[in-house]
């Protein structure tokens, strides 16, 4: 970025796009327009079915699951959830581990049809991971949301 000017932020956005990948279910590689079709078309079907899209992350990544969540409830009218009341939180830390943080709440609040946004920055975070098998279980769409 030469001199920071607007349009070099907007280039230099559409250059941080094009690195975008997309897997399919098995893992391999789909690209951004299959990948954002399948979003799409699995959150169509979520909102038919008055589905609820269930969000989680950890530090930035809850704030941004947070954000989402909002932007999709008020926007698009979706019915969503975050991970963010401090007693459960905490008391499912203290009795069980933070890692069911996520995955103990989802089990008990899931439906087969829901959606699970996951979102971290190392795709390793054990109460995610443990979120996403909880998810599989109950016949989740799963969206994972990965910087590496």
């Amino acid at each position: 970025m030469a001199d920071g000017s607007w349009k070099d932020h907007v280039h230099e956005l559409a250059d941080l796009l094009k690195t975008l990948s997309f897997c399919g279910e098995d893992g391999c590689e789909i690209g951004a327009e299959a990948g954002f079709t399948a979003w799409r078309t699995m959150t169509l079907r979520l909102r038919g079915n008055r589905g609820t899209i269930f969000l989680a992350g950890n530090g930035a990544s809850a704030s941004m699951a947070s954000h989402m969540a909002a932007d999709l409830a008020k926007n698009a009218r979706l019915h969503t959830e975050v991970f963010s009341d401090l007693s459960l939180i905490t008391a499912i830390s203290n009795d069980m581990g933070y890692e069911f943080v996520f995955s103990e709440p989802l089990s008990r609040r899931a439906r087969a049809g829901d959606m699970l946004v996951a979102i971290s920055s190392s795709g390793r975070s054990k109460n995610i991971v443990a979120a996403v098998r909880v998810a599989v279980e109950h016949g989740l769409d799963i969206i994972t949301l990965s910087a590496m």
